[in-house]
């Protein structure tokens, strides 16, 4: 793997949000606005948002929130060209010593089937299937939990 630059925020600021944007848009078709980001995290009292860059540019992103009796694993992934370098491993094991560090006893995702990447990529790591359900555009959404 290339020496790429690790960062991490832990307030939910513009800027934070700005650079998810920015590399949400290579990632995802249907990227998150910066206005639901704010939406979602503005009432959160733990956040982290933690990236890769390569130069200027983010390729990879994770991001989560205390939620609740749990720090919730919101959004995140690595663009195409970068994948297989185990930029995700090394932001989950990350997020999980952050989220131990500051207290937390369970850990929560939320992916849906036609991820099988993350499915997997979460269960190697101890998360185990807590819920299905089937969401408003017809997906099975996953809901995986991990003590830690």
């Amino acid at each position: 793997m290339s020496d790429y630059e690790y960062r991490e925020y832990t307030k939910n600021t513009d800027e934070v949000f700005e650079i998810v944007s920015k590399v949400n848009g290579y990632i995802f078709s249907l990227p998150y606005s910066i206005e639901k980001m704010r939406d979602k995290t503005r009432h959160c009292k733990k956040f982290l948002a933690q990236f890769f860059f390569d130069g200027d540019e983010p390729i990879a992103f994770k991001i989560g929130y205390d939620r609740e009796d749990y720090f919730y694993s919101w959004i995140g992934g690595v663009s195409s060209i970068y994948r297989g370098q185990k930029l995700a491993t090394k932001l989950m094991e990350r997020q999980h010593q952050w989220v131990r560090e500051q207290g937390f006893q369970k850990l929560r995702t939320h992916t849906d089937d036609r991820f099988p990447e993350m499915i997997s990529l979460n269960l190697k790591f101890g998360f185990y299937i807590f819920e299905k359900r089937i969401k408003d555009d017809g997906i099975e959404q996953i809901i995986m939990e991990k003590e830690i």
